[in-house]
């Protein structure tokens, strides 16, 4: 399950979900969204994410339909640094279609790059811009499918499965997570804010925060990406049909039927 936004997936322009999570730092981060695009979004810059005011963000990734990018950004106090990796197919191609996206970037430098993910590869950066000075840290809760402060970049698709991590994911958890593994099974020590938008909850969940943490505005419930969530499976010994032998004078057989608690990963079973 997932959730619409704007007027094609959702109820309108205003459509949004604002977390419950607000922190910033000036660290290592890394993100993991999936995204289904079907236009450009509210002013061809459609949100994905996005935190602050309209001129003073922490950090926001959209579409950038100038030059066909999904663009990550960071506020430093010298100005916006972006960067941005290419739109698969091009231009007006793979739309409607479910894309795992991340970036994986560290603010305690300027000079830093990200490493931006798409299905769970590594993608090489398409027009970049560092910035100076030091990261921007102010707090504003984290906006999805919209720009919170005006609702004038409305994210034009749908939306599932936000995940931020306090450290940089490697490229193996990056394909996992590109698998369908929910993200709340990959590094959950350092898991900040995990909201799947099942789109049946308003507010909405968050795995970490806790229960109706997100607020939620407009939107629709749509169909999800394929993100397999695995819960512990009770197996049970099932004792013969048959009735037991009569104890012997004086004696007393003890039966026992045996519960085995485990997760069941792909086809095997682990305890």
């Amino acid at each position: 399950m997932a959730r619409g936004f704007g007027s094609t997936r959702g109820s309108g322009t205003t459509d949004k979900v604002v977390t419950g999570y607000s922190t910033l730092t000036a660290g290592p981060r890394s993100y993991h969204i999936w995204i289904k695009r079907y236009g450009d979004g509210g002013g061809t810059l459609g949100r994905i994410w996005d935190t602050g005011a309209a001129a003073a963000v922490g950090d926001e990734a959209f579409f950038n339909a100038g030059d066909q990018t999904i663009r990550f950004q960071r506020q430093f106090t010298g100005g916006f640094a972006f960067w941005g990796m290419s739109w698969p197919g091009g231009t007006g191609t793979n739309l409607g279609v479910w894309f795992p996206i991340g970036f994986a970037y560290d603010a305690s430098s300027a000079s830093n790059d990200p490493v931006p993910y798409l299905n769970g590869t590594a993608q090489s950066l398409n027009g970049d811009s560092n910035s100076t000075g030091t990261a921007d840290t102010t707090a504003n809760a984290y906006c999805l499918g919209n720009r919170a402060s005006d609702n004038a970049r409305v994210w034009d698709g749908d939306l599932a499965w936000w995940a931020m991590w306090s450290v940089i994911l490697n490229a193996a958890e990056f394909a996992a997570l590109a698998r369908g593994v929910p993200a709340y099974r990959i590094r959950p020590q350092s898991l900040l804010t995990c909201c799947p938008l099942f789109g049946l909850h308003s507010p909405e969940i968050d795995f970490v925060k806790g229960n109706a943490s997100a607020t939620v505005t407009g939107t629709a419930l749509r169909t999800g990406p394929p993100v397999t969530m695995t819960t512990p499976k009770m197996v049970y010994f099932t004792p013969p049909a048959t009735s037991p032998p009569p104890p012997p004078s004086g004696g007393i057989i003890q039966r026992r039927t045996h519960v085995h608690l485990g997760t069941r990963i792909g086809s095997r079973q682990v305890a």
